[in-house]
């Protein structure tokens, strides 16, 4: 198990906002709290302003550090195709733990879902085979998209369809046998 180094920065500065119940995060993610002159110069006051500012900012951390520690165990498990065992470990999460235990859940159900579509991909990449989807979203951009987007047009769905097809027919040379003896040949790629 890593060490981790706590490093706190109190600063008390004179300010003209409303005085604050509660931390307010900041946008680069710090907390704040605004605080009476009166609670500022009594050192308790102040001490009890200080551990409910830095109460949000240790639970933020402590959720990073976690999110972290579990990537590190989930990644190489998912490389490998083991997601019996990424699920478990998803499973094993506290949920006080978390923020949202629906969308833990949902990702647990994904995998639950998809796991025998999932594959090896260290497998995969010792066999030289891609581990993206990279050419086919960049197939649906030659076939779809550049063509029926950005044109100021609307399609029905049967519309796009046909015009995909057309447009794959051309794309894979095969608009002649299709045309003449209504067949296709289909080939595989890794």
């Amino acid at each position: 198990m890593g060490k981790y180094k706590v490093k706190v920065n109190v600063e008390l500065v004179e300010c003209n906002g409303a005085e604050e119940h509660d931390p307010m995060k900041e946008k680069e993610g710090s907390f704040t709290m605004t605080i009476s002159e009166q609670d500022a110069i009594s050192i308790d006051n102040c001490e009890r302003a200080v551990l409910r500012t830095a109460y949000p900012t240790i639970r933020d951390m402590e959720g990073r550090v976690l999110r972290n520690k579990v990537l590190e165990q989930l990644l190489p498990l998912l490389w490998y195709g083991r997601t019996d065992q990424a699920i478990d470990l998803l499973k094993q999460i506290e949920a006080k733990s978390i923020k949202s235990k629906t969308d833990l859940q949902k990702l647990i159900d994904y995998l639950n879902r998809k796991k025998v579509y999932i594959p090896c991909y260290a497998v995969r990449k010792i066999l030289g085979l891609r581990n993206s989807s990279n050419i086919g979203e960049k197939m649906n951009d030659l076939v779809v998209s550049d063509r029926q987007k950005h044109n100021g047009m609307s399609w029905s769905n049967p519309g796009s369809v046909a015009l995909a097809s057309i447009s794959s027919l051309k794309r894979n040379g095969e608009t002649t046998r299709w045309f003449e003896k209504r067949e296709l040949v289909f080939k595989l790629a890794a």
